[in-house]
């Protein structure tokens, strides 16, 4: 399968599918070594397919990661020009008395 078309799947799917082709991967390899596999290169179309499904997903969690990470410096941003007013650092008092 490309990988455009895991690209169109669902995270929960995806993760789904990697342990469909991890299972697939092991029975194959079992039956290779057992000698009953006919079609070894089924074992090589497995293994890029898991490959592609974990590439979709980590390209998915890198993408998550960066929006956090822009969400939090926007709003340290936005947080920390509240404090300046006219070039000026504005200071609180901060209930303290003497």
């Amino acid at each position: 399968m490309k990988a455009a078309k895991f690209r169109e799947m669902t995270t929960e799917e995806l993760e789904s599918e990697a342990g469909n082709f991890s299972e697939q991967l092991f029975r194959l390899r079992l039956q290779k070594a057992t000698g009953q596999l006919e079609d070894v290169m089924k074992i090589r179309k497995i293994r890029r397919d898991l490959a592609r499904v974990k590439t979709v997903l980590t390209e998915r969690k890198r993408k998550r990661k960066k929006r956090r990470r822009d969400t939090k410096k926007e709003e340290h941003k936005n947080r920390a020009s509240g404090f300046k007013q006219n070039g000026k650092v504005r200071r609180s008092l901060g209930g303290s008395t003497l």
